[in-house]
C-alpha cells in the first residue's frame, strides 16, 4: 500500500486506475479496506481510498480531536495526491466530506454522502463519549464487545450474516482501530458537532451533492439525511432498501450501483 506524507501525517491509501476521479472516506473505526467492494467493482472509474488520521496504516500525528483537522487532512491529501475530485464518505467519512466541501469547493467538486448527518444530538454525543472511554484499552474483551454491539446495531438483517463473517468484521475493525488513538480522536470530533453542527452551513454548498440513506438505519435515521437534502434544492436523494447503517455490509451491490449512478450524474453536471 502506498504511503504519502501530508503535513504531520503518513497517510496510507489504495487505488485503482490512475488519476483518481473519486476518493472514498471510511467511517469511525473502519479503514480503507471497507471500500474494497467498490474499488473492485467500479471498474469504469479510477478511485482511491485512504485511512483517516490514526486509523489503519495512517499515523495519528498531532491530533486535536476536531472535525476541522480531519477535513483539512482530506483537503491536503486531495491537493497533494489527486487534485480536485469527487468524494464519497460514509458516516464519519461523510461528515468529513461535508465539512471539506463547505470549505473548499474548488478541491471537492462534488460529494456522495452515505449514512451522514449534519448534526449530532445529545444522545449521539453521549454515545461517542462512552466509546472514547471504552477505547482506552482496545485490547480488552469489553472493547471487542462494544465493537460487536456497534456492528450489530448497524445491521437491519442480522440473521442473514454468518457468525464467522460477523467475527471477521469485528477483527477488521479492531485492526483498523489499533491502539485506539485515531478512534478516540475521531469520536471527539463527532462530539464536537453537538455544539457546532454543520447544518447551518449546508446551504452554502454550490457543488453537486448526492445523499444515500439506508431505509432501516437506526444510527443515522432517514430524517437526518433528509435535513441535508432539504437544505440543497439541487441535491439528489437515494434510499437503500432492507439495510441498516452498515449498508455497505448488507447491500454492497446496491450501494455500489447507487454510487456509480451518483458519480455519473455529478460528472455530467460538472461538464455542463
Amino acid at each position: 500500500m502506498p504511503v504519502t506524507q501530508i503535513g504531520d501525517l503518513d497517510v496510507s491509501y489504495c487505488y485503482t486506475g490512475s488519476a483518481p476521479r473519486l476518493v472514498f472516506v471510511h467511517g469511525l473505526g473502519q479503514g480503507k479496506e471497507s471500500w474494497a467492494y467498490q474499488l473492485e467493482h467500479l471498474t469504469d472509474i479510477s478511485s482511491l481510498a485512504y485511512d483517516v488520521r490514526g486509523h489503519g496504516g495512517t499515523s495519528i500525528g498531532a491530533a486535536d480531536g476536531t472535525l476541522a483537522q480531519l477535513a483539512t487532512d482530506l483537503l491536503e491529501f486531495v491537493r497533494t495526491v489527486t487534485g480536485p475530485v469527487i468524494v464519497a464518505g460514509f458516516s464519519l467519512g461523510g461528515v468529513i466530506a461535508l465539512k471539506a466541501v463547505i470549505e473548499r469547493p474548488d478541491l471537492i467538486r462534488g460529494a456522495i454522502l452515505l449514512g451522514t448527518s449534519s448534526v449530532v444530538g445529545t444522545a449521539a454525543a453521549s454515545f461517542y463519549e462512552q466509546r472514547i472511554r471504552d477505547a482506552r484499552d482496545t485490547s480488552s474483551m469489553s472493547f471487542r464487545n462494544a465493537v460487536r454491539e456497534d456492528i450489530s446495531g448497524g445491521l437491519a438483517q442480522q440473521s442473514g450474516i454468518d457468525e464467522s463473517v460477523f467475527d471477521e468484521h469485528i477483527d477488521a475493525r479492531l485492526a483498523a482501530i489499533g491502539d485506539g488513538s485515531g478512534f478516540r480522536n475521531a469520536a471527539a470530533a463527532m462530539v464536537g458537532m453537538h455544539n457546532s453542527p454543520l447544518q447551518p452551513r449546508v446551504s452554502e454548498i454550490g457543488v453537486p451533492i448526492h445523499v444515500i440513506a439506508a431505509a432501516d438505519d437506526a444510527l443515522c435515521p432517514v430524517k437526518a439525511s433528509r435535513m441535508i437534502v432539504d437544505a440543497l434544492p439541487d441535491a439528489r436523494y437515494h434510499v437503500i432498501a432492507n439495510a441498516g447503517h452498515l449498508m455497505n455490509v448488507e447491500r454492497p451491490a446496491a450501494v455500489t450501483d447507487t454510487i456509480g449512478q451518483a458519480l455519473r450524474d455529478i460528472t455530467e453536471r460538472l461538464a455542463a
